[in-house]
């Protein structure tokens, strides 16, 4: 057996050799490309979206892979997130979160009673899609598709995996090179080898399908907006192979070139390869299962990373951003998108995630919900345009994304997430609203929105008795625009309301015989817009707080009794839910805004303090915790403590620890 350093180890796989091993596939992705071309509609993705059918195969998800609840993930990095008083930690007092809303068990007992054998259709793509979400192996993977794609795609995948086999068993199965079976870290010789592979796809023009084809058979023909690219273009990969030091690049010619079919393959991810990288991880991790073949799995990892990550990110400083953005197509995005979400809904990703036990940078106990975070952000994953194809009426993504948050609180893709979020509930409104006829129609639209709100608001600023779980962030940016946007969407259906008003009151006087408008709508009408403005003046305050900023808070038209119950409802799950419990528990981050209203030394803000401790602790005057207890005093006996002492109270008796948390806490 040769060894790595000797003359003879290498000289097999000649630079030539290298390309003609390469060859079938950039020619095979470019036959496809030009079928893509001259018959877009050949990489449809043909899913099922019968409500029956849909719902059959999620019940079963549901009951297979959801019956155990996760616990949440508490980050051990980075400072706790407390806004007004760094509180040490007590000793004596146990807190139970009652208030927290994350319970799988709701939807499991909902998805349970669908009958999921009702008809033979229904059996018949179900066993379809069981094969497409949990496939034996990866030849299974790719004839799953069968039934969704055209003819022509499926053959095209079939040949385009065989020739991924072929170039893997050619560069590290069947050559004289023998990977260490102990080495479980790669090199880093050899990841950056992958990445030296991205530029060499980059910087060269057989990767470039429009541009191929012109010089191959025309090179007269390559359009004008090429034109300025031929020369800074490569004609082909031999400079890279080339390049100096040789011995270093000689020793790691075969990493440079499996990094390069990756990123080739990577490239076209938009175009038209989308659901076939997929088998292709998925054969890479069988392989490495042999002995021998560790280095398969530092391939399978980077392959899958720069998959799941690929976006506008992929060719940032790269000199080559401007012939990829002219070379891919946001049309083929918005289908990819379309397939991503579906996936993400029939349990696809998440079977393939645990399956290849993928892993994210960030972490966290499941690792499928941080891949999906960490994902959402790319390629405007949540546009209106593509939740809108999906039907989002039928198919609740936000009640997906949501619990995903809660558990994940500090994932640093959250404020990303959320104003994309909040961005797509102002154009879906704006929409719904344009789209109205009757006014019927109107009332279910500010409905929408005053919902959407309150569960945006309840995730974002929910105040969690572990402090650990607070969504809220201040130190990630975008947390002023997300207030800035959530009050000016509550302003502006407010507008709304009292424009529909204004129009119902001219029509009733214009045509009193001919308008006839039950009352009930005109209650339900003014309640929500009252809601809503409720909603903006509340925010208002809770901006202030939140952000630390300094400035006068106006109540009127509205009173502190709702207010405070408003504030409250922050701690439910579910919209308008407004009846109050009394909470025998101590909830320091509840404090903390409690406290800060009362330091404000306003009469209106010090009501507001009062209302919102009795409706979360109860109408007592102990409560058997020393804690809740001196917080009572503080805000119920007033005339005796000052401003400057409530801060010394803060210090000395509003503190928790983390031993008092009761262990049942983390079961739910």
């Amino acid at each position: 057996m040769l060894k790595k350093d000797s003359p003879g180890y290498y000289e097999n796989l000649t630079i030539s050799k290298c390309k003609r091993i390469v060859r079938p596939l950039v020619s095979k992705i470019h036959a496809l490309n030009d079928l893509n071309s001259k018959y877009p509609s050949m990489l449809d993705f043909n899913f099922p979206h019968d409500d029956e059918c849909l719902q059959g195969i999620l019940s079963k998800k549901s009951l297979d892979h959801d019956n155990n609840v996760e616990l949440p993930v508490y980050y051990q990095q980075g400072p706790v997130r407390r806004k007004i008083r760094k509180l040490e930690k007590r000793k004596n007092a146990k807190c139970y979160d009652y208030d927290s809303d994350y319970d799988e068990s709701d939807y499991l007992l909902e998805t349970s009673s669908i009958n999921i054998y009702s008809s033979p259709e229904v059996r018949e793509h179900i066993s379809r899609m069981n094969s497409l979400i949990e496939p034996l192996n990866s030849s299974e993977r790719l004839k799953s598709l069968k039934p969704y794609i055209s003819s022509q795609l499926y053959q095209a995948y079939y040949d385009i995996f065989l020739i991924f086999r072929t170039i893997i068993n050619s560069l590290i199965l069947k050559t004289q090179r023998n990977f260490d079976s102990s080495l479980n870290i790669p090199k880093l010789s050899s990841l950056c080898s992958f990445k030296i592979g991205k530029f060499m796809a980059l910087s060269t023009k057989p990767t470039y399908f429009e541009m191929n084809h012109s010089l191959l058979f025309d090179p007269d023909t390559i359009p004008y907006h090429l034109r300025k690219y031929l020369d800074i273009l490569l004609d082909d990969i031999d400079e890279w192979l080339e390049m100096k030091p040789e011995v270093v690049t000689f020793a790691h010619r075969i990493d440079l070139l499996f990094g390069y079919v990756m990123h080739l393959l990577v490239i076209n991810l938009d175009l038209t390869l989308y659901l076939l990288i997929p088998i292709l991880i998925h054969w890479l991790n069988e392989e490495l299962r042999r002995p021998g073949n560790k280095m398969l799995q530092s391939l399978s990892r980077n392959f899958f990373v720069e998959y799941w990550t690929y976006g506008p990110d992929y060719f940032e400083n790269t000199g080559f951003e401007g012939i990829a953005s002219i070379l891919t197509g946001s049309q083929k995005r918005e289908r990819n998108l379309n397939i991503f979400w579906i996936f993400h809904k029939i349990g696809y990703w998440k079977n393939l995630i645990n399956s290849f036990d993928c892993k994210s940078a960030t972490a966290g106990l499941n690792s499928y919900e941080v891949l999906i975070l960490d994902t959402i952000p790319l390629n405007n994953k949540l546009s209106l345009n593509i939740l809108t194809n999906l039907d989002t009426e039928k198919q609740d993504f936000l009640g997906d994304i949501y619990p995903m948050i809660k558990k994940n609180p500090q994932h640093p893709q959250i404020n990303n997430i959320l104003i994309l979020i909040i961005t797509q509930l102002i154009s879906t409104t704006r929409l719904k609203i344009k789209q109205c006829l009757k006014i019927h129609d109107f009332l279910d639209c500010f409905q929408f929105a005053y919902d959407s709100v309150i569960s945006f608001v309840h995730t974002w600023l929910f105040l969690p008795v572990k402090e650990e779980l607070l969504v809220f962030n201040s130190l990630y940016p975008g947390n002023n625009e997300i207030f800035h946007a959530l009050i000016s969407f509550a302003d502006f259906q407010i507008r709304q309301c009292d424009k529909c008003f204004l129009n119902l009151t001219k029509s009733r006087s214009s045509f009193p015989s001919k308008v006839n408008i039950d009352e009930s709508f005109i209650i339900k009408l003014e309640t929500i817009r009252d809601d809503l403005s409720i909603v903006k003046r509340t925010l208002e305050l809770l901006r202030l707080y939140y952000l630390d900023t300094v400035g006068n808070f106006i109540i009127e038209p509205h009173n502190v009794e709702e207010i405070s119950t408003f504030i409250l409802s922050i701690q439910k799950a579910k919209a308008n839910s407004f009846k109050v419990k009394e909470f025998p528990l101590c909830n320091n981050s509840y404090n903390d805004l409690l406290i800060w209203l009362f330091d404000q030394q306003d009469p209106t803000l010090l009501q507001i303090s009062r209302l919102c401790f009795r409706k979360y602790y109860g109408n007592k005057s102990s409560f058997k915790n020393d804690l809740i207890d001196n917080l009572y005093c503080m805000l119920f006996e007033g005339d005796a403590i000052t401003s400057s002492s409530s801060e010394e109270i803060d210090d000395s008796r509003l503190d928790n620890s983390d031993d008092d948390i009761d262990e049942d806490e983390d079961k739910t």
